[in-house]
């Protein structure tokens, strides 16, 4: 009796031990199961913030009023063809790829008077700014700081210099010829309120400024790489 009672006590110890040595086991595996996916930086994630920089120039139409009261007087007739050049840069934020800030500084200038206006705004790009043909509006405040260079009467004028804030609208594309360097084309519109008065006498006559048609052309760099918006064409909820 005492014999058989050993032979149960060493069986149960065995399989405690058995028990005791599985759950061990498992209780390494579970850690190794448990540990979640570190998920990739996506491309847009990785990509450094793109930056555009921009140079154009080319032909520029100023639309300009005259005016008189109390009779009149020679009062050159202003210079309405010019050239414009404008400069500035795009920059790209968290908050959208297509709706980006800028910044410029542009000069129109005439034979006889030019206007500089700074200016800053936000451009709408219609495709993915990764695209080669990318087509643009855009839409600016600035401030135009005016002067004649030539009295547009034989008399000093009133106001030789002057200054107005500007609103400028903008469409066109940027046409990519490798990663870095584009080509751009542009249609400006800068509208303001400039006037010019002059005085002989009892008579008046006044230029007023209103507003410039651009037509550009010029080169964009980027900086930094402009990553494709991250797909996920499997619908896994994981991007590709």
């Amino acid at each position: 009796m005492h014999t058989t009672y050993l032979s149960f006590s060493s069986r149960l110890a065995i399989a405690l031990t058995a028990v005791l040595s599985g759950s061990a086991e498992l209780a390494q595996a579970e850690p190794a199961q448990a540990e979640p996916a570190q998920s990739r930086p996506t491309q847009a994630e990785s990509a450094p913030p793109e930056i555009l920089l921009y140079a154009k120039g080319g032909y520029s139409y100023a639309v300009a009023r005259q005016s008189s009261a109390n009779g009149s007087f020679e009062f050159t007739d202003p210079e309405r063809n010019g050239w414009a050049v404008d400069v500035g840069a795009v920059f790209t934020t968290p908050l959208s790829r297509q709706l980006r800030p800028y910044v410029d500084f542009a000069a129109l200038v005439r034979s006889d008077r030019r206007m500089l206006i700074p200016g800053i705004g936000l451009r709408y790009d219609f495709l993915d700014p990764a695209e080669k043909f990318l087509p643009f509006i855009t839409f600016g405040m600035g401030y135009n700081l005016a002067r004649w260079t030539t009295s547009p009467t034989t008399l000093s004028a009133e106001n030789e210099q002057g200054q107005s804030i500007a609103a400028t609208v903008q469409a066109g594309f940027d046409y990519y010829l490798s990663e870095h360097f584009a080509l751009d084309l542009t249609l400006r519109s800068d509208f303001y309120h400039l006037t010019t008065t002059a005085v002989q006498g009892g008579s008046i006559r006044q230029l007023s400024d209103k507003a410039s048609l651009s037509a550009l052309g010029g080169i964009t760099f980027r900086l930094g790489k402009s990553a494709q918006e991250p797909q996920d064409t499997d619908g896994d909820g994981v991007f590709d």
